[in-house]
């Protein structure tokens, strides 16, 4: 299987919410159809591949096998939930809730585990989708989305790494961005957002997932209700770009609960500034540099 196959395996493998939640507490061994969608969804975001021995043998449908274990325990370790080995409640709903697309696990080992790659440079040009596509969500204005979007951007813009953001607009002759935004169907044919998925991206050229190409995308689910603010029952299209941008930029998912690169999200809930962790993420990943460091630097070159 080539890198690509892989990739597209995983972005497209689905997995049932309901059914992950409403299944029963089992412990290593047992066996019940649900696993089969527990089973799904640790492919799906890379338990199999990444956790240590998970994939000696392939793990049996429907069983909490050995494989199964290693994998889910390498979920409940990475975010401090349930009991280990044990699939009990607080696991199933940790699986279910409403979440980012991309893969908990990916890349090679790093120190810092909550980033994957940079880009080569720190001037990036995004583009929202050309007409034809569902390109910006009707939920609301479309100065309003924008806004909250672009309120997103000058947010990573701010966070002191030298990170800048221009809007290349549509013309006779399109030009692709860096980065593209748009809405999508939850069955969107790049990188499957079915199974409570509200939104997906890509990482930076060098760590793609979802495409080697440009424009690198920003996808939000069109199916769901999107809002600008804490709105009952709608996702803040803010707080989702903020964290969708975290991995444009080439950060994973954080394990610090919280943090915008947690990778649930809430309804009825807004999270727009990034925490410490977050911050130290993206500042390990674009280091800055002073005039005095810069030129010890050569002194000893």
């Amino acid at each position: 299987m080539t890198a690509r196959d892989w990739r597209a395996g995983m972005g497209q493998q689905a997995y049932d919410p309901d059914v992950i939640r409403q299944g029963p507490e089992l412990e290593p061994g047992e066996s019940d159809p649900t696993v089969v969608e527990v089973q799904n969804f640790l492919k799906r975001f890379g338990y199999f591949d990444f956790a240590p021995g998970a994939l000696d043998t392939p793990p049996e449908p429907g069983r909490l096998d050995k494989a199964t274990v290693r994998a889910l325990v390498e979920l409940q370790m990475r975010y401090d939930i349930g009991m280990p080995g044990v699939l009990d409640a607080a696991s199933r709903d940790f699986m279910a809730a409403p979440r980012c697309g991309m893969p908990d696990l990916f890349g090679r080992p790093s120190i810092n585990y909550r980033t994957v790659c940079a880009w080569n440079r720190r001037n990036l040009s995004y583009q929202f989708g050309r007409p034809g596509a569902s390109a910006i969500t009707t939920d609301v204005t479309q100065g309003v989305a924008i806004n909250a979007i672009r309120r997103a951007l000058n947010t990573w813009a701010n966070a002191g790494v030298g990170l800048t953001f221009r809007v290349i607009s549509g013309g006779d002759i399109p030009i692709d961005a860096d980065i593209r935004i748009e809405w999508r169907p939850e069955a969107d044919p790049d990188h499957s957002m079915v199974g409570n998925i509200v939104a997906h991206a890509d990482y930076p050229p060098d760590c793609w997932v979802v495409t080697e190409d440009y424009p690198k995308p920003l996808h939000f689910d069109d199916s769901e209700k999107w809002v600008d603010g804490a709105v009952e029952g709608g996702l803040d299209i803010e707080t989702v770009a903020l964290h969708e941008l975290g991995h444009l930029l080439g950060l994973n998912h954080s394990d610090v609960a919280g943090s915008v690169m947690w990778p649930t999200v809430s309804y009825n809930r807004t999270l727009r500034t990034l925490q410490e962790d977050d911050l130290r993420a993206i500042r390990a990943l674009y280091p800055t540099f002073s005039l005095a460091g810069l030129l010890g630097l050569f002194a000893t070159c």
